[in-house]
């Protein structure tokens, strides 16, 4: 997940320029393995931290909406499921669509937003 786009997400809904750096810094923050701080990253949250599955699904809510508004579960018969801050694509056993196509509409969607 890039912080960027997150960031563009959170912002039309927060104005408030202290509340969206204290929210960047949350993203961030250091990784601490084997007693070092690992550098900070541009992408993904950072796992155990209380807001990861808030901004998880601040992120998944978008790719759900454009899923269903361009009727993907009729043109792929296949339905996403969200469960707390995952996502699983179903379709049944004769489905046709592969893995590299899913990646591939996953991106396109994310790269609208």
């Amino acid at each position: 997940m890039p912080h960027e786009k997150l960031l563009k997400l959170i912002s039309k809904r927060i104005a408030d320029g202290s509340m969206l750096h204290i929210i960047k810094q949350t993203l961030t923050t250091s990784v601490v393995i084997h007693g070092k701080a690992i550098s900070k990253k541009k992408v993904g949250v950072p796992q155990g931290s209380p807001v990861s599955p808030l901004y998880s699904n601040i992120y998944l809510n978008v790719i759900d909406q454009v899923w269903h508004s361009r009727s993907y579960p009729e043109k792929l018969n296949a339905t996403l499921h969200r469960y707390c801050d995952d996502v699983i694509l179903v379709c049944p056993q004769e489905c046709q669509v592969s893995a590299g196509k899913i990646h591939r509409i996953s991106q396109e969607i994310i790269a609208h937003y």
